[in-house]
């Protein structure tokens, strides 16, 4: 592969790394797993396709996957909004050592009281995807407060309270139940399948207090664990609160390579099979391009005498993909003359730089090789404009006036030759007047001679004719 093919490839993966750690924090895990896990497969699919020459396979692939893409967006589109709606959102803080203490003391006199409760501690990863009902509140965390929520003489009871740094942002919720319950859940309720269920879709923390059996557990990192006692919870809260701000024992590279390794090298795997299947050619192919010449860095007071060629042909070669991604019209074959010399210069073309081209495209020929450039010091002179005329008007007509517009061109002459005291036109046809009549004719540019940029070749001739008229005898 390429150097800049590499770059490329990795930077399309840095992108698409992004794209699947936003589907990963922002879309439930489920969601997320169903819909990313068949793309590998139809890339693969579609190589061999693209491979084995089997167009039919091949279209059919296409058309599955923009059919699984509408699809994906009809049936995902309430996930989808909440991944908007969640994935810019704030990071939560580090629990303090107030909030643990108040979680621990709160845990504790529920469980003593036999009183049901769930309180989920938000991570790093938004979840708006994963709750989705319940009452906001927006106060700040206290055992009174988490007291009275859970007491079950209250209406909103039966729910998940939402931690997000120190301050309840929502109570009465409902979580999303794990798939299989943790063994102490068949001990009665489904608020044990539930702080599970929330701990496997994403990194927050639960603490359940059972209503049966009096005791607390934690669900963390998909899986549960029961606390013996309030200060083996606040151990567990402080050990997440640790993983929050980076401090969970492991080297920074480790720690962040640890959670992110799967989606890097399903990242690289996706950008490969693009790359492959968009990019990648087996067979370096030629291809003839038009491309016009420009003169490039000519000094004022010099100019070239003899006409150039409009364009140039140029073999191009490359990957099939890369050369039909060439705009022609954006090549031009640069000619440097910014050390012109005086006399018949050869100038080689396709050099360093005379032509831009994108990555992957190679230069392989110019048709011509070389042109021979008659390079001279130059002065600037007014010459009148002259029309030669062919033939005599019809019996009877004679030319009253013949005027040309402009009357005078400046030329461009070699700085040591002497000026031509006129410019000719093409010939005039006089057999052709009948009256008067504006024509347009073109400029002969005397050999050693040229025009001054931006001045054109054609004239306008005005004839003005008059009728030779006698009187008749009587």
């Amino acid at each position: 592969m390429p150097a800049l093919d590499a770059v490329d490839v990795l930077l399309v993966s840095a992108v698409v790394f992004a794209l699947l750690s936003w589907l990963r924090r922002s879309l439930p895990r489920d969601v997320a797993r169903r819909s990313l896990a068949g793309v590998p497969l139809a890339g693969a699919v579609y190589l061999v396709a693209r491979e084995l020459q089997l167009p039919l396979l091949e279209t059919v692939v296409e058309w599955l996957f923009l059919a699984a893409l509408v699809s994906a967006v009809v049936v995902y589109q309430s996930d989808l909004r909440r991944m908007l709606e969640g994935a810019f959102a704030p990071r939560a803080g580090r629990p303090t050592g107030g909030l643990i203490e108040v979680l621990a003391e709160a845990a504790q006199r529920l469980a003593a009281a036999r009183y049901g409760a769930l309180i989920a501690l938000r991570g790093h990863e938004p979840w708006p995807a994963h709750v989705r009902t319940g009452i906001d509140l927006d106060g700040k965390a206290s055992v009174p407060l988490l007291c009275s929520l859970f007491d079950p003489h209250t209406p909103g009871h039966d729910g998940a309270v939402l931690i997000d740094g120190d301050t309840v942002t929502r109570f009465a919720t409902h979580l999303p139940l794990a798939d299989e319950p943790p063994d102490v859940s068949r001990f009665g309720g489904t608020r044990h399948a539930a702080a599970l269920g929330l701990a496997q879709e994403c990194d927050a923390l639960v603490i359940v207090v059972s209503e049966e059996r009096g005791t607390i557990g934690v669900a963390c990192d998909g899986s549960f664990t029961e606390a013996t006692d309030a200060q083996a919870l606040a151990s567990l809260i402080a050990r997440f609160g640790d993983r929050l701000a980076g401090h969970d024992g492991r080297a920074p590279a480790r720690r962040w390579l640890y959670p992110h390794l799967q989606t890097a090298a399903a990242s690289l795997g996706v950008t490969l099979v693009l790359w492959f299947a968009l990019v990648y050619s087996p067979d370096t192919i030629l291809r003839r391009f038009e491309v016009p010449i420009a003169i490039r860095n000519l000094p004022d007071g010099w100019t070239v005498l003899e006409p150039l060629p409009e364009t140039v042909q140029v073999d191009l070669a490359g990957a099939e993909s890369r050369l039909q991604a060439v705009d022609p019209g954006g090549l031009t074959m640069a000619v440097d003359l910014s050390s012109p010399t005086v006399g018949t210069q050869r100038m080689e073309l396709g050099g360093k730089d005379s032509l831009v081209l994108p990555a992957g495209i190679e230069l392989r020929r110019v048709l011509p090789a070389a042109l021979s450039l008659d390079v001279r010091r130059t002065r600037t002179i007014e010459v009148p404009v002259a029309v030669p005329t062919v033939g005599s008007p019809r019996p009877g007509l004679t030319v009253a006036g013949l005027r040309t517009s402009p009357r005078t061109v400046p030329l461009l002459v070699p700085a040591d030759a002497t000026a031509p005291e006129r410019v000719l036109t093409e010939a005039l046809d006089l057999r052709r007047l009948s009256g008067d009549v504006s024509v347009t004719s073109r400029l002969v540019v005397p050999a050693g001679s040229r025009l001054a940029n931006d001045v054109g070749t054609d004239v306008r001739i005005d004839v003005d004719v008059a009728s030779d008229a006698r009187p008749r005898r009587p």
